[in-house]
Formats: C-alpha cells, sequence, structure tokens
C-alpha cells in the first residue's frame, strides 16, 4: 500500500508597507498640500473611500496618492475622520494614516515622523506597529 502524504497550504499575507499614524486639525487637501511640502512628493486626490451609511448616504473619505521623489515607494493618505465620522473604528482618535508601499527601516521611518511632526497642526506622529495595519482597506488599496 502506498504512503499518503499530506501537504499543509499555508497563506502569508503580504504586509510589507509601513503604516503612520498621524493627528492634525487640518482638512484633507491642507494635509496633503502640507505634506508635499515637507515631505518634497506630489500628493493628488485620487479617489474617496466610501464609509458607513449615514441618513441614507455613503460618507466619503478622501484618498490622496503620491510617488516618491525617486519613485522608489508610492505614498498613500487616508483620511480616517471625515465630517464627524470614522474610516477605520480601530482607529478612533487618527485624522490620517499614510501608507508608504515599502517597509521602512526603523531609522526611516522616525525620522520621516520627525518631519511630519514639525508640520504646524499636527499633534500626533507615530508609526503603526505590523499587528495594527492588517484591517483590509489598508491592503488592498
Amino acid at each position: 500500500m502506498a504512503k499518503i502524504t499530506k501537504f499543509k497550504l499555508e497563506f502569508e499575507e503580504d504586509n510589507r508597507f509601513s503604516l503612520v499614524a498621524i493627528s492634525s486639525c487640518e482638512l484633507p487637501q491642507r494635509m496633503a498640500w502640507l505634506l508635499n511640502k515637507t515631505l518634497h512628493v506630489d500628493f493628488e486626490n485620487v479617489t474617496e473611500l466610501q464609509g458607513k451609511e449615514v441618513d441614507g448616504e455613503k460618507e466619503q473619505f478622501p484618498v490622496f496618492m503620491s510617488s516618491s521623489e525617486f519613485d522608489d515607494y508610492a505614498l498613500t493618505l487616508f483620511t480616517n475622520k471625515f465630517n464627524g465620522q470614522t474610516l477605520i473604528n480601530s482607529f478612533p482618535n487618527i485624522d490620517y494614516l499614510l501608507k508608504i508601499s515599502e517597509s521602512l527601516d526603523d531609522d526611516t521611518l522616525r525620522n520621516s515622523c520627525a518631519s511630519i511632526r514639525s508640520i504646524e497642526g499636527v499633534t500626533i506622529c507615530t508609526p503603526v506597529p505590523d499587528d495594527k495595519k492588517i484591517h483590509p482597506t489598508l491592503v488592498d488599496f
């Protein structure tokens, strides 16, 4: 009798991106402009994600995208809080999430956060730990 071999297929999610949480009182278009100026990128409003339905209409959350100066990675700025609504409930006190398409080393990420924190109106800017960035909106976008 032939021996039966079982193979276990494992799926590993590709979460090789960096995520920065930003809290600021600035409106989305102004925040994108300030980040353009500070990080030397060129954010453009590309789309709006649909959130929860409020009064029969789905709330729209602005999303901005940019390629870096050297095209090494792409940046996506998600508006997490808009018109009193929150897009991703696991980040209730965060206004913006900045997704960087490459996983940056700790020093580079820390320096980027320091640059963003220097923007007037930004109160919090911190890297998001790997176990917190699994949300489908962030991974799939």
